[in-house]
């Protein structure tokens, strides 16, 4: 009964990254409603499957974690993931330290918040995963805005971001608006340039309004 309560939920979670799925608003919900379900088939899987099995859950409880402010939680869980699991694939590895990167910033965390971000974005790009390389880089430049204020070097970040996103905008599903909104806020604290960005404000908006993930403009 356990094993068949893991697998149900593991399909559902690991069927496609949080922010690329279609109704990303929806997902959230779900995640919500279902929280006591998924932190059960996760605890059960880290005690009787591979490692391999648990990380195909990181996105997925890293997104109710994060959304839910439980931080140091998350990356409790996170760490007990990777535990062992340097030979499990690399796409769940990408996922937990991911995972481990904002709740670490939030909690004042901000040196390990960069290696973990580091170790993600390193690991995507070896994989060639374009998606969590492109929000390693949204992540850095991120952070560099909200916590050294060094919105030159953020805006700089943002250009290979904004290359890839702009190359297939479809494949990044709500990452796209983030990298948008992102590189036009950087430029405007920046340089006082938001005026020359304001149809990048506007393609984060369409693309946004497409996933019904509008709450990135708020």
């Amino acid at each position: 009964a356990h094993a068949r309560h893991c697998d149900h939920f593991r399909r559902i979670v690991s069927e496609t990254d949080s922010l690329r799925r279609p109704d990303v608003t929806g997902w959230r919900r779900w995640l919500w409603a279902e929280d006591d379900n998924v932190t059960a088939a996760v605890e059960w899987s880290l005690d009787h499957r591979p490692r391999a099995d648990s990380l195909t859950f990181a996105d997925g409880i890293s997104e109710s974690r994060f959304r839910s402010g439980r931080f140091v939680e998350n990356v409790a869980l996170m760490h007990r993931m990777l535990e062992g699991a340097d030979d499990a694939p690399v796409a769940g590895r990408i996922r937990a330290y991911s995972g481990m990167v904002w709740p670490a910033f939030l909690t004042g965390e901000a040196e390990l918040a960069f290696t973990h971000n580091a170790i993600a974005t390193q690991l995507a790009a070896a994989a060639g995963d374009r998606f969590y390389e492109a929000a390693g880089i949204w992540n850095e430049a991120h952070m560099y805005t909200l916590g050294t204020a060094d919105y030159e070097r953020a805006k700089d970040l943002y250009e290979p971001a904004i290359e890839m996103v702009e190359h297939d905008p479809a494949d990044f599903g709500s990452m796209a608006g983030l990298i948008y909104i992102g590189r036009a806020q950087s430029r405007a604290l920046a340089c006082a340039a938001f005026d020359d960005d304001l149809p990048l404000l506007d393609l984060a908006e369409q693309r946004l309004s497409e996933l019904n993930d509008l709450s990135l403009l708020a």
